[in-house]
């Protein structure tokens, strides 16, 4: 009598095979295509860095009689507060375009520890308010070398290259399409009698407290992608099309009575 041999795998092997080609496809998918949630939590953390370490280089420059630190400077000091990793490209001289064309591994600022890769702009000046400002541009791929590593922004495909301008007073205004796309980032107003509103984009959240008027007070106000020069032909110019259909009418309770230098209204960013 002949008998046959049969190899075949346990229901113990199977299941051990199936949970490794899981984990594997949920690895693959979060590296392809991160969810809306690591990207908006990434944003932030990129956000409040910057925003931590401005303020801490504006309180220094103020103990130095001095006025807010521009490029190489205000790199180095950005370098030490946002506790980054050492790397041959510290600082560099080289700046990326203002358009976000392109953003080459020679024009690298830092690499912070968290692997999110800063980059700089030029820094420039605007005469808004009857004096001059000026504006610099800090440009953060907020995961690293993972792609797609782009700061061109899609409906489908978010960029992972974002922008901040900090202001004179060491304040950090986002900038571009985060603005409008709540998978980066949400706002709500806080009107004068604490109030506040549900969560939106911080671009309707800006038009809801301030309308089209901009405070030299309130850097949120600043509507660069939409008045400077500097933006135009450039991944930090939000479309029209887009912009229109975000806004929302000024709030009743932010209109103030005459030409008051502060608004009524505040706006705040959260998660």
């Amino acid at each position: 009598m002949v008998k046959f041999l049969k190899n075949a795998f346990t229901l113990a092997e199977t299941l051990i095979v199936l949970v490794i080609i899981g984990v594997v496809v949920i690895f693959m998918l979060v590296t392809i295509k991160p969810d809306n949630t690591v990207l908006r939590m990434q944003y932030h953390k990129a956000y409040y860095a910057l925003a931590t370490a401005a303020y801490n280089i504006y309180e220094r420059a103020l103990d130095e009689n001095k006025t807010m630190y521009e490029d190489q400077e205000l790199c180095k000091y950005l370098e030490y507060y946002i506790n980054n990793t050492a790397g041959e490209n510290a600082c560099s001289a080289s700046y990326v375009a203002m358009n976000g064309a392109s953003f080459p591994e020679d024009s690298i600022q830092f690499i912070a520890s968290n692997g999110m890769i800063f980059y700089m702009s030029k820094s420039f000046k605007t005469n808004y308010f009857e004096k001059e400002q000026t504006h610099r541009v800090i440009w953060v791929d907020i995961n690293g070398e993972r792609r797609p590593g782009t700061a061109v922004w899609n409906e489908k495909k978010p960029a992972d290259i974002v922008a901040f301008d900090i202001t004179d007073t060491g304040e950090v205004v986002p900038l571009g399409y985060p603005k409008v796309d709540v998978r980066y980032i949400g706002a709500k107003v806080v009107y004068p009698n604490d109030k506040i509103s549900a969560v939106t984009s911080f671009y309707r959240a800006q038009t809801m407290a301030f309308g089209n008027n901009q405070y030299e007070y309130e850097p949120f106000s600043y509507n660069y992608d939409q008045t400077n020069a500097e933006f135009n032909n450039g991944v930090l110019k939000i479309g029209t099309v887009y912009t229109e259909k975000e806004k929302s009418p000024q709030a009743e309770e932010c209109v103030n009575a005459g030409d008051e230098v502060f608004p009524g209204c505040s706006v705040d960013i959260v998660r």
